[in-house]
């Protein structure tokens, strides 16, 4: 038995996939189509800002913000000429004119944000162009318009590069007036920075300008001397501040070039900021090399004080001047060199007194040695300061000097740097001259003495036992021995010699014996003549010394005992 035909039963699921295959072949056509519209587009490079490309079949249309006319359409004749393409609409709209024409430019750490309005044709690309050596990450929020001011760009970017200078800040542009607000970098120069914002190129005209000096914590300043330049650094509150203190470095600097390197900032402490950069800069002025400094109300003062300028006397004056508020929390000055370099040696009833200055603690010991073993019994005073700048060879002039003060009754022993002057009364006219003439020659180089003495009478007559005791007296006192096998006399003899001369100066026309003693081991006549030639050596320096030679006559005595080289003197 045949079944009725049911066909179309199947024909409305026929119908559905016929369907869904158009649908999808459609699609993809338009994609295909929108797809090579866009690549012709892109082509004509500067066209259509924010293009948008949509195919309905094979019907194209392109919308979005003309930004020439030339190009888009040289691009929609392309597109209508695609194979598939039936029409293609073009709804792109001209750059819409802005009135004002506003850009801003905010900058926050190293991110500078554009919003507002650039111009077409390139502008865009040019002013990023002008901000990229800046250093700054751009962030660019800007859309097209008509409407900038002439050199739009170079005033946008004169803008960018006073934002460099600054954090935060922001720079707007409102046709052609420039307004500039926020505050400055640290190393900024406050006053060009704000003389430039004032001066924006092409006749452009000033808006606000706003700019702040940085918050600086510490707050730090400082002034350098060395060589022929004072260096200036640091921040200073305002403009008036920095002239004032440019001028006080040039009065101190007394010729040296200042430099000026200070920035203006914020953050000063409070009380007088630059009162205090006027004490340490006073402070300056007697340094040479030095440096003072203040961070926040610290004072710290460096360097090496100029001749005759003491450590001391510089942190008295800081800390008595420094305005309240203030304290003086460095210090690490050395003493100025003495100039002259002076010391003295005074000699009177009986007491020695040093003064002036000596290089070091150990000078002053080796000084203080050779006075006492030179004039023993006298007493000692010093009051020697340590100080730089001491000629060469000083220690050892003022050694080879002070034997020549110790010969004298009273006198006073003074050195002016190499200058060396003796000024006394000898005790007889023949020890002056001898005591001129060998201080002269026991200076080291570099150093000259001049002598100024008078010398005392060596007083009246004795009888012979009084002649004989004053004689012994004074060898009790300083006896006269030979410190060396030979008749060579020692330095320490000196004394002693100027005792005799004296007695025998006071008793003109006696006569005396000149005894030398030699004793242990040996042959007798062998010592016995060294004893008077030793004698003969005591004679010929007394002789030296103005003593009549007729009055003196030599002896040599050998003696068996082991005893020092002895002089005996015998008054006939």
């Amino acid at each position: 038995m045949q079944q009725p035909k049911k066909w179309w039963i199947g024909a409305p699921i026929l119908a559905a996939i016929v369907y869904l295959a158009t649908d999808s072949l459609t699609r993809r056509v338009e994609i295909d189509l929108a797809d090579r519209a866009a690549q012709l587009l892109s082509l004509e490079r500067g066209a259509v800002e924010g293009a948008r490309i949509v195919a309905a079949g094979r019907d194209i249309t392109i919308s979005g913000v003309v930004l020439s006319p030339q190009a888009r359409d040289q691009a929609l004749l392309a597109i209508r000429g695609l194979d598939g393409v039936r029409t293609a609409l073009d709804q792109t709209k001209p750059v819409e004119a802005a009135h004002p024409f506003v850009l801003k430019l905010e900058r926050k750490g190293l991110l500078l944000t554009l919003e507002g309005n650039v111009p077409p044709n390139g502008e865009r690309s040019k002013l990023r162009a002008e901000i990229n050596p800046l250093g700054l990450g751009i962030i660019d929020h800007t859309g097209y318009a008509t409407g900038a001011a002439a050199g739009f760009v170079e005033l946008a970017a004169f803008a960018a590069r006073r934002l460099a200078e600054m954090d935060p800040g922001v720079a707007t542009l409102t046709d052609d007036v420039l307004s500039v607000m926020g505050d400055a970098l640290p190393d900024a120069d406050m006053e060009k920075l704000i003389a430039a914002a004032k001066s924006p190129p092409g006749g452009a005209r000033i808006g606000e300008i706003g700019i702040n000096p940085p918050h600086v914590s510490p707050y730090g300043w400082s002034a350098a001397r060395k060589g022929e330049m004072i260096a200036l650094e640091g921040f200073v509150p305002d403009g008036e501040a920095r002239a004032h203190v440019v001028e006080k470095a040039g009065a101190i600097a007394a010729g040296a070039a200042v430099s000026d390197a200070m920035h203006i900032g914020s953050g000063a402490p409070s009380g007088d900021f630059v009162g205090a950069i006027d004490v340490a800069l006073t402070q300056l002025g007697k340094l040479a090399p030095g440096k003072v400094s203040l961070s926040d109300a610290g004072v710290s003062i460096e360097g090496a004080g100029k001749a005759n300028v003491l450590a001391a006397s510089i942190e008295a004056e800081a800390k008595a001047h420094l305005p309240q508020g203030f304290s003086l929390a460095k210090m690490e000055v050395v003493d100025g060199l003495a100039s002259p370099y002076a010391f003295a040696a005074a000699l009177k009833d009986g007491t020695l007194t040093l003064a002036g200055h000596i290089p070091d603690a150990a000078t002053r010991d080796e000084i203080r040695a050779l006075a006492q073993k030179g004039a023993p019994g006298v007493a000692l005073t010093d009051t020697l300061k340590v100080a730089g700048g001491a000629p060469k060879n000083f220690a050892q002039a003022v050694a080879a000097a002070l034997p020549a003060l110790e010969r004298l009754a009273k006198g006073e022993l003074t050195f002016s740097d190499g200058a060396v002057s003796l000024v006394g009364e000898a005790p007889f006219a023949g020890a002056g001259a001898d005591i001129g003439q060998r201080l002269a020659s026991a200076l080291p180089q570099g150093f000259a003495a001049t002598a100024r003495l008078t010398a005392r009478n060596p007083g009246l007559p004795l009888d012979t036992d009084e002649r004989q005791k004053a004689v012994n007296d004074a060898l009790a006192k300083t006896p006269l021995l030979f410190d060396r096998p030979d008749a060579t006399l020692p330095d320490s003899a000196t004394s002693a010699l100027d005792a005799l001369a004296v007695l025998l100066l006071r008793n003109p026309g006696a006569r005396f014996e000149i005894v030398g003693h030699v004793g242990g081991p040996g042959i007798e006549e062998v010592n016995r003549n060294l004893a008077k030639r030793m004698a003969q050596a005591v004679i010929d320096r007394l002789v030296a010394l103005g003593v009549d030679p007729a009055s003196l006559a030599p002896v040599g005595v050998a003696v068996e005992t082991l005893s020092p080289a002895a002089i005996e003197v015998v008054a006939k």
